[in-house]
């Protein structure tokens, strides 16, 4: 690294891990797979020196504590313990017998879990001596399988006796499909952790939920609902074992959970159910970030796809504690936010827990009305005269989801800023923001200004705050938009003084006072992060005709930087298309934003010419110089 950078520098940074990889002889630095293997091997190595250091430092506490302990048995096994850390014992030795070795390694192990003490560095390297041992036959074993579905059933110390199993080398022997994902580095700033690594970080957070000590009360309550947790435990080893391989890592893992669960004796119902949460396990994740959870339609098809109740909430568990242990900072509120949101809209689709028992009535439009009549009248008490007007407004905005994604409370504010806007044209904008515990959510409407998602993007970007969503819809010469908002950490208590000055630069901008360029490249913070290479960006553009009925999905992944959504916007405003939704999903690698694109006739992309020239025109977008300075500082 000194000679690469031609300065002292100890932290092999990402953007320097192919340079390093290629001087070192591992293969050509556009090449991942020389990364993977430099990486895979610096892992490893690095692993055994913290083995070496433990082993050698609790050597010395057991020579100088031995007055202070004790021996103890565990069946027909024998170990030494000082305080709650266990030692092999004085006088003789473990796993020397090789009839009864498998037995007592499993058996040592449940000990482990069942007294809730921890392993000393001299006991762990007895049982990575003894796993040089265990053979094939080792993961057949009756009597193994037995011992490891008692480890995965015991509501306790899950996670850390696994994490034990697995630093040992036995892990590996039961599950070699686990076991080829060790030191398997991702090279990516989004993940921060091997697989095995992140994998062992999951079962953690288990072991939290199973102490009722997760910091999400709402978690902890769907968790507690769960039933046959072992299924969920063993869907967490294997859901990204397919990584080892290229192509669609769940499917491959859902394949190995097929034969996994055959070799430990699961019944067919349970071998499905674990299939299913290693086949879908990103499932909750793509739709919550990319798509709009709050169509019933994509509800009813996500309901479809689960079956059941339970299956739902292990999903559900799965997604946010494979979330949160992706790395530091990933599972933010909004993230935390919109999961729950989306099992929340998806449990009343089921009737009970009986697998296909589903709600499959949706209610229709005019029931819809219906409701938002009896609303407005026993809840804010209005005369029918004003009542009629209200339910005909909401009925004619376009598109029709108007009435099924806006809650009743901000339609008849979104009715009454139109109310306002009519009666005083001056005022050209009405903007107003309400506070959610994850995001800030703002209700824009205006009068005769197409561009307002342009204007929008830039005065958002310009505060250095992530727009998460915008929804666009119209009455008239009306626009009514919506945006959600949190701040560059994914948080949403964001100061009021930004959200003024939000207002005040929409305001300029529409009045013609302020230009977008002037500030759709700006950003008020610093971003500290260096350059991220080109060979992890693939710049893609998607669309997806088959969701809706009028409307074409647009997903865009390009190379996450200021003032993305603004060009992007500009490019479908310039091909005079209509974006109804937006979602943006920002990793720490890329930006992966989802347009819901409607013609000007209001119908969905159908012409291939039209398309190709959509997508070009993104693939090919230019980002100043003096911006990407400005990123990456």
């Amino acid at each position: 690294m000194h000679i690469l950078t031609a300065r002292k520098t100890d932290r092999l940074d990402l953007s320097l891990q192919q340079e390093v990889a290629e001087y070192l002889g591992y293969g050509k630095k556009e090449e991942l797979s020389s990364v993977e293997k430099f990486m895979h091997t610096l892992y490893r190595h690095q692993k055994n020196i913290y083995f070496i250091i433990r082993t050698y430092l609790d050597s010395i506490i057991e020579k100088r504590k031995n007055s202070k302990g004790e021996s103890f048995s565990y069946e027909d096994l024998h170990f030494f313990r000082i305080g709650d850390t266990v030692f092999p014992p004085v006088i003789g030795t473990l796993f020397t017998n090789p009839h009864t070795i498998y037995r007592d390694i499993m058996r040592s192990f449940r000990m482990i879990q069942e007294k809730n003490v921890q392993i000393s560095g001299t006991l762990l390297n007895e049982f990575r001596f003894a796993a040089n041992f265990l053979d094939d036959d080792f993961k057949y074993a009756s009597e193994v399988n037995e011992e490891f579905i008692k480890i995965l059933r015991t509501p306790s110390q899950r996670g850390r006796v696994l994490k034990l199993m697995h630093e040992s080398g036995v892990l590996e022997a039961i599950l070699p499909e686990f076991g080829a994902c060790t030191n398997f580095p991702l090279f990516s700033y989004h993940h921060e952790f091997t697989v095995d690594e992140h994998t062992l970080l999951i079962l953690h957070e288990l072991d939290l939920l199973d102490k009722g000590e997760f910091e999400d009360a709402e978690v902890q309550k769907v968790y507690k609902e769960c039933s046959k947790i072992e299924l969920l435990a063993l869907a967490i080893l294997l859901h990204d074992a397919g990584k080892v391989k290229e192509g669609d890592h769940s499917e491959y893992g859902a394949e190995l959970v097929v034969s996994v669960g055959d070799r430990l004796g699961l019944d067919d119902e349970d071998t499905a159910l674990c299939r299913f949460l290693v086949e879908k396990h990103t499932l909750m994740s793509e739709l919550s970030s990319k798509r709009d959870i709050g169509d019933p339609k994509l509800i009813m098809d996500f309901a479809r796809i689960v079956g059941t109740r339970e299956r739902l909430r292990k999903l559900y568990i799965l997604t946010v504690i494979d979330t949160k242990s992706v790395g530091t900072g990933v599972l933010t509120n909004w993230k935390s936010s919109i999961l729950n949101a989306l099992y929340q809209n998806t449990i009343p689709y089921f009737a009970s827990d009986s697998k296909g028992d589903l709600w499959e009535a949706v209610p229709t439009r005019n029931i819809q009305l219906e409701n938002f009549r009896s609303y407005l009248v026993a809840k804010e008490d209005l005369d029918e005269e004003i009542v009629q007007s209200i339910v005909a407004f909401a009925d004619e905005v376009t598109p029709s989801s108007y009435l099924n994604t806006v809650s009743n409370r901000k339609i008849l504010r979104n009715f009454k800023s139109i109310g306002t806007l009519a009666q005083n044209p001056s005022l050209g904008t009405t903007f107003e923001t309400e506070q959610d515990p994850a995001f800030v959510t703002i209700d824009v409407v205006t009068a005769n200004q197409s561009e307002i998602l342009l204007d929008l993007s830039c005065a958002v970007s310009s505060e250095g705050l992530s727009l998460l969503g915008m929804k666009s819809y119209t009455f008239g010469e009306y626009w009514i938009t919506t945006v959600q908002l949190t701040d560059s950490t994914g948080g949403g208590n964001l100061p009021n003084e930004k959200l003024d000055r939000v207002e005040a630069k929409l305001k300029s901008i529409s009045s013609g006072n302020l230009k977008r360029e002037s500030i759709a490249f700006e950003r008020t913070d610093w971003n500290p992060r260096k350059p991220t290479p080109e060979s992890i960006i693939n710049r893609s553009v998607l669309f997806y005709n088959d969701d809706l009925p009028d409307v074409t999905i647009m997903e865009v992944r390009m190379s996450d930087v200021v003032g993305l959504v603004y060009r992007i916007l500009q490019i479908i405003l310039y091909l005079d298309l209509k974006v109804r939704y937006l979602r943006v999903s920002t990793s720490a690698d890329y930006a992966y934003d989802s347009f819901y694109l409607q013609t000007s006739n209001g119908t969905k992309l159908e012409d291939s010419n039209l398309l190709f020239t959509l997508r070009e025109k993104i693939l090919t977008i230019q980002f100043r110089e003096q911006i990407l300075e400005e990123i990456h500082f």
